[in-house]
């Protein structure tokens, strides 16, 4: 018996319907229409006749009433059955050959900034036959959720406990252990939905932590600047300096206080899990500075005037300032405070590394200093104060010259020394005027320098 016997026999079986004459005559009336539905429905279908099947059905056939709803009842499962045959296949094994819809996002193109990795879809039209002896059928379902059990294996953190896929960023860095100094390298991995169908697309990373150094050489006290040759939004970078100090900028410069040999290490790590991603080391020299030292000591206590004593243990291209200006270059130097007022002198001085260093001390000045000298004299021969010099050429050792003028500038009288001050005479040894005249005096300092002194000076008769 064929299956459609066994069904239309299945579909009948234990049912009786009582007969009437008169809704048969009205149902036949209907059954070309009905047939040529059943002969549209199972076209093409060829049954084995079986006598035997047919006149088991005949015998079920009673009254016209009851005609109607065995045909009704029958009509439904014919319907049935013929939708059946529409989905059994058949015993052919031969292979339906028919294209698969086209592929989208085949090729991924990874691009990289500053901040994330976004993956660029590149969309192709390929077809792609089913291969030999790969029926369509209704295992879809199956074979997806087979595709989302094997995605759990690839241990990527996009897909969760339950093979579902989770939402995330435009990437995900999933870096390789890599303590070592170099590059590192991260997995990014992109998963499309189960229903794709597509492979997993895994692309490598390299992180690398090599940097730049504005100088490998400098001076205690110099700033070094320091840079990646790479930088990427999704990783932190914390710098070891080695002399203590840490730094978390992606640039970062530092100051080195004390002369030595430093390593600076450059540690890139993940921002979301601070797993090491790549390591790197550069060595930098700091040279020492001078040892800048000075004292200071005056000659005589009235007289402004200050040797001051270099103390710098070694050292070269010295520079004396005061008050910001060169004064001296000269390993030891003398300076003589001549205005009130507080005074800042510097020492500066370089090494045999090229480093220099300074330093500053403040002197206080309680009073003006002009050689203390005299605005009048009387030279009238009673003995009393009947010469005229500057008080401090008295008191120093050093070279100088005296000048006495007039009012209309001609030179009266000149002395290169402190024992021969002027009495009031000319230089022709006549007795000059009495009146205002003008002094001026020309002294070489300890630095051998020429220092310039002048005033106004009366002289009474």
């Amino acid at each position: 018996m064929s299956n459609i016997d066994k069904i239309l026999k299945e579909a009948v079986e234990g049912y009786e319907a009582p007969y009437d004459a008169s809704i048969w005559d009205n149902i036949s009336s209907q059954l070309s229409p009905m047939e040529d539905a059943f002969r549209e429905s199972v076209k093409g279908h060829e049954a084995p006749y079986n006598p035997s099947a047919w006149s088991a059905i005949k015998n079920q056939i009673g009254s016209s009433s009851t005609l109607f709803q065995w045909i009704a009842g029958s009509a439904a499962a014919v319907t049935l059955v013929v939708g059946a045959i529409a989905f059994i296949p058949s015993d052919d094994s031969t292979p339906v050959e028919r294209p698969t819809a086209s592929k989208i996002d085949t090729n991924s193109a990874i691009v990289l900034n500053d901040n994330k990795t976004t993956v660029d879809k590149i969309t192709t039209n390929e077809t792609t036959p089913l291969v030999e002896n790969e029926i369509a059928n209704n295992n879809t379902t199956d074979e997806n959720l087979n595709i989302a059990e094997n995605n759990t294996d690839l241990s990527n953190p996009l897909v969760n406990d339950n093979g579902n896929t989770q939402e995330s960023d435009d990437s995900v860095d999933q870096p390789d252990n890599n303590n070592n100094q170099g590059d590192g390298i991260a997995v990014v991995t992109t998963i499309e939905t189960p229903e794709d169908n597509d492979p997993v697309d895994v692309v490598e990373l390299k992180y690398s932590a090599d940097f730049s150094v504005s100088e490998d050489e400098v001076c205690a006290g110099e700033k070094i600047i320091f840079n990646p040759k790479v930088v990427k939004g999704n990783a932190i970078y914390v710098w070891d300096f080695g002399d203590g100090a840490y730094s978390s900028e992606s640039s970062a410069s530092h100051l080195f206080e004390t002369a030595g040999n430093y390593n600076v290490i450059l540690t890139v790590r993940d921002k979301s899990t601070n797993k090491v991603l790549a390591t790197s080391k550069e060595s930098v020299t700091i040279n020492g500075l001078p040892n800048i030292e000075f004292s200071w000591e005056k000659d005589n206590a009235i007289i402004p005037t200050v040797d001051f004593i270099n103390l710098t243990e070694e050292g070269q291209d010295w520079a004396w300032k005061v008050n910001g200006r060169m004064i001296s270059d000269k390993n030891e130097f003398e300076y003589t405070f001549r205005d009130k007022g507080i005074y800042t002198v510097e020492l500066s001085a370089t090494n045999n590394d090229g480093c220099e260093n300074q330093m500053q001390e403040q002197i206080t000045v309680d009073s003006d200093y002009d050689l203390f000298a005299p605005n009048a004299f009387t030279p009238n021969g009673d003995g009393s104060n009947e010469t005229f010099i500057p008080k401090a050429l008295l008191l120093m050792d050093k070279e100088f010259t005296m000048m006495i003028y007039d009012q209309p500038g001609n030179l009266v009288y000149t002395t290169q020394s402190a024992s021969e001050p002027w009495d009031g005479r000319a230089a022709d040894n006549t007795v000059a005027p009495g009146g205002s005249y003008i002094w001026r005096v020309m002294l070489k300092n300890g630095n051998g320098q020429i220092e310039e002194y002048k005033g106004q000076l009366i002289m009474i008769r």
